[in-house]
């Protein structure tokens, strides 16, 4: 049975939200780089959270590339 999404922010959820705030778009390596380094995730975190976000409808992505 999958998990239910919570409509409040996680603390991972937060800090890329943090980085969008300043930055206003970015890509996922983009995000990953200006993440503080004292906690780091991996790219594939970083993409995993923000298509959460996306579902949860904070933010959207624009295809750009492959």
């Amino acid at each position: 049975m999958p998990r239910t999404q919570s409509a409040t922010l996680t603390e991972a959820e937060l800090r890329i939200m943090q980085v969008l705030w300043e930055k206003g778009s970015a890509t996922v390596q983009q995000v990953l780089e200006a993440l503080p380094r004292e906690k780091p995730l991996a790219y594939n975190s970083v993409l995993t959270i923000i298509r959460i976000l996306e579902k949860k409808g904070c933010v959207r992505h624009v295809k750009d590339g492959r």
